[in-house]
């Protein structure tokens, strides 16, 4: 594994791989933030590169799939950062994910180790979401689904911090479900999305 930690960390540089490799993340997690930041994911369009044949069409929307749009602009996608954007108090929301960290930076100046933590389980959330449609034929009915598996994400990495650390943290999820709740299911109960966070997908380092 260190050896392909240091094969993996040779050419990388600036502040955003450093908070990537740094982070208080599951290692595969911290992969996947790398495939994605260096744009070697598995999204429809790097397969149409490697000579694939099939449908370029986002699982969520009718345009074409990318990491960009997968994460960012999807019309999905938008609806989940926009409810980190409430949560922040922030009047925009990111449209890749080098504009992520800077967003992050900008919006939430004083939480820096934790940024790695954010993205990733959203961003894991998104990519799980993605492959269920893809590979089970199973599609989100709502985005707050992704929040909640984002939110249970976020609170089994929470074990990977300090005691006040993580206690702040839970605090942060249950206020980001609460606001999700809000915006999404305003027809809902509470109680509804507090059974949702049962959703059991956080086996295997909790990915």
């Amino acid at each position: 594994m260190q050896s392909m930690y240091n094969s993996l960390t040779n050419n990388d540089a600036g502040p955003a791989h450093k908070k990537m490799w740094k982070g208080r993340v599951p290692p595969k997690i911290k992969i996947f933030i790398w495939l994605m930041t260096n744009d070697a994911l598995l999204t429809k369009d790097n397969m149409i590169r490697r000579k694939w044949s099939g449908n370029p069409k986002c699982y969520f929307c009718d345009h074409d799939e990318t990491i960009n749009h997968l994460f960012f602009t999807c019309s999905i996608a938008k609806v989940v950062w926009g409810v980190i954007a409430k949560l922040l108090g922030a009047n925009n929301i990111p449209t890749s994910l080098e504009q992520c960290w800077e967003w992050c930076e900008h919006w939430l100046p004083a939480g820096g180790k934790f940024h790695l933590w954010g993205i990733s389980a959203l961003c894991w959330a998104i990519w799980k979401a993605r492959n269920r449609a893809c590979f089970e034929r199973k599609f989100i009915k709502n985005p707050i689904e992704i929040l909640c598996h984002a939110g249970a994400l976020m609170q089994y990495w929470t074990g990977l911090y300090t005691e006040v650390e993580r206690k702040m943290l839970i605090n942060g999820v249950n206020t980001m479900l609460k606001v999700a709740t809000d915006l999404l299911l305003q027809k809902k109960t509470a109680g509804d999305t507090n059974k949702r966070l049962k959703y059991d997908d956080h086996r295997d380092d909790g990915a």
